[in-house]
């Protein structure tokens, strides 16, 4: 039986895009079509059927998600991927709502990550119309599938964090740490997925903040203070409806909140705070702590553990803050 060629549309008013990509999928083995605009693009969509649809989010004329919208309504089937040259948070947002499985920023860092990143996009496909049934090959889509949300998740994350020069870096090792605090206090595997998506998105809410308030370089007045607090509920707010971020959204909303019920947005004490957002806090805490910020130095680690310690009861959860101490003493 001949194996079928992946179909792939490029729609993208930039020429150059079109000639890179078409010269770049062509070789890979798949048939390409190019459209130079929205209208055009949607045209040669219905006359075939195509594999996956890489489009541009800043088109003239229907934007690129409208266009998202309408080859998913056209075949709901079918995989996309967004590229754009200005990262939106509202846009990545939308994206995966509407189904697009990346997200991808032009430049292009490597064309051969983007093969790669297509390359999986298809599997995915071709697993949706059920022509893949063996039981490892489901199991490596769906970690393929999770690592493509992961690379999703961070262009936002990173989106957040190009606001502040002085947090670069924060969220992947607040990810890398968090979860290694909740192998160490044994969590089960869904509740690991939960705490890694949460921890790259507990700050997403900060796109919200004033930027002068996010890098001011000293205090920050009552006024700024509140306007600050307002970044955990609306993060929460922004990934509602987002189906596999269910589990993370109430660690995002709750990543602020204390031991002893002075936090905020609800001042949720104890255990009634999600055991996955108190590990959030302590490592969120103790990552700000040793890093250096616009007003002041970092931290020596063994002087944030002695910090650690001494707000157990207060801010932070003894048992987390203990589980902490141990993965950072462990290298």
């Amino acid at each position: 039986m001949k194996k079928s060629i992946p179909k792939i549309l490029i729609i993208d008013d930039e020429e150059v895009i079109l000639t890179v990509l078409h010269e770049l999928f062509t070789r890979e083995g798949y048939e390409v079509a190019i459209a130079r605009s929205g209208e055009e693009g949607i045209e040669i969509f219905k006359q075939d059927e195509f594999n996956l649809a890489i489009i541009d989010k800043n088109l003239e004329g229907r934007s690129g998600i409208d266009i998202l919208k309408t080859v998913k309504e056209i075949n709901p089937t079918v995989e996309a991927m967004i590229i754009t040259g200005y990262a939106s948070l509202d846009s990545a947002i939308e994206s995966i709502r509407l189904g697009a499985y990346d997200y991808i920023i032009k430049p292009f860092e490597s064309l051969t990550g983007v093969a790669e990143r297509v390359k999986r996009a298809l599997e995915k496909q071709r697993m949706a119309k059920g022509k893949i049934k063996l039981l490892e090959e489901l199991r490596t889509s769906h970690e393929e599938l999770e690592k493509a949300y992961l690379e999703t998740l961070k262009v936002v994350a990173n989106t957040i964090e190009a606001k502040d020069p002085y947090t670069r870096g924060h969220v992947d090792r607040v990810m890398s740490l968090s979860v290694k605090v909740a192998e160490d206090m044994g969590l089960k595997a869904k509740e690991l997925r939960d705490i890694q998506f949460a921890s790259i998105l507990h700050d997403i809410g900060k796109i919200t903040i004033r930027v002068e308030v996010l890098t001011k370089p000293g205090r920050l007045s009552d006024e700024e203070y509140e306007h600050i607090k307002e970044h955990s509920l609306s993060g929460s707010k922004i990934l509602e409806g987002v189906d596999f971020l269910k589990g993370a959204l109430p660690l995002v909303k709750h990543h602020q909140e204390r031991y002893d019920g002075t936090g905020y947005p609800d001042g949720l004490k104890g255990e009634d705070i999600p055991l996955g957002a108190r590990i959030i806090t302590a490592v969120d805490s103790y990552d700000a702590m040793i890093s250096d910020r616009p007003y002041r130095k970092g931290m020596p680690v063994e002087e944030a553990i002695a910090e650690l310690k001494r707000n157990m009861g207060s801010h932070f959860d003894a048992r987390v803050v203990a589980s902490l101490v141990r993965v950072v003493k462990g290298g």
